[in-house]
């Protein structure tokens, strides 16, 4: 999906906390799959590399206390879940997917060259 000049990756988990339970280590750093929701991960392509940035939860529970965002959200066991409508979550990531203190970068993936051939 394409939103304010950037391009976004729809990812989602159909499975819920439960489901995953004695796995959290394996799960690593993909937990936050653990809920079945949608999550806002920014993609910047070069010609060799795709770089993930995340959107940075804890920023966006300190703007949403703060005020300096005004979503619909809930928190389920300290987990943020936003619940706004589709248009007002688009109309916020145009307006912060430039802004890297909102999205955390989670690397790069580079094209080898064998698969550059």
């Amino acid at each position: 999906m394409r939103l304010g000049g950037y391009e976004f990756l729809d990812l989602a988990s159909s499975e819920t906390v439960d489901d995953f339970e004695g796995i959290s280590e394996a799960v690593g750093s993909w937990a936050f799959l653990q809920v079945p929701a949608h999550f806002f991960i920014r993609l910047e392509r070069t010609d060799d590399s795709i770089e993930i940035a995340m959107l940075d939860y804890d920023w966006l529970k300190e703007a949403l206390a703060q005020k300096k965002v005004r979503l619909d959200y809930t928190l389920e066991d300290d987990r943020l879940l936003l619940t706004a409508s589709t248009s007002k979550l688009r109309r916020f990531v145009k307006k912060y997917a430039g802004n890297d203190e909102t999205f955390d970068s989670l690397g790069d993936l580079r094209r080898t060259a064998a698969a550059a051939e």
